[in-house]
């Protein structure tokens, strides 16, 4: 993803970046929700300063990776 990322910022953008900044909102409102949660989604949304995990944290929600 690194790679690619470098090759093309505009497509990166695009198909990761923009899109974590679309689902944030509604990922923030669910998480507010009772109940528990399932979100499903490429690893590459996932990681980086742009992933969805730092973008997360940023807003004081605790984020952690569980065991398989």
């Amino acid at each position: 993803m690194d790679r690619a990322a470098e090759e093309s910022p505009v497509i990166n953008e695009e198909l990761l970046i923009a899109r974590n900044r679309n689902w944030l909102p509604k990922l923030r409102q669910r998480l507010l929700e009772p109940g528990t949660t399932f979100v499903a989604v490429g690893a590459g949304h996932l990681v980086g300063p742009d992933g969805l995990v730092a973008m997360l944290q940023a807003e004081g929600v605790k984020v952690e990776q569980i065991a398989p």
